[in-house]
């Protein structure tokens, strides 16, 4: 018999996999690579369409009056598509609806 369970590219099991952690994933590859993009193009219109599509307008209007010196959704300044090969996401299971992302930054790494 075949193996038909597929292996993401951290080895995290697809088929058992948390809706929410694969929507979450989904979301930070797509903002990362958006922004990578952006800060070459000076365009952020697609970082912009991301945010509008996956976090609530209440949220963003919040970050609006803020004076934040990094990224909220990454706490940092600067972006790496390699930060996606460290990406752990694990549900809270002491708490509703929370998640516990990270990644790591490559070069603290060796």
């Amino acid at each position: 018999m075949q193996d038909t369970t597929a292996q993401m590219s951290d080895g995290h099991d697809v088929a058992q996999e948390d809706p929410v952690v694969g929507m979450l994933r989904d979301f930070y590859a797509s903002y990362l690579a958006e922004q990578v993009k952006a800060i070459s193009d000076y365009d952020y219109r697609k970082v912009d369409s991301l945010k509008l599509h996956h976090v609530t307008k209440r949220f963003l209007n919040e970050l609006i009056y803020k004076e934040l010196e990094y990224d909220v959704f990454t706490g940092a300044q600067d972006y790496e598509m390699d930060w996606l090969k460290t990406l752990k996401i694990e549900k809270d299971m002491s708490k509703t609806n929370i998640y516990n992302l990270s990644f790591a930054y490559d070069r603290f790494l060796s």
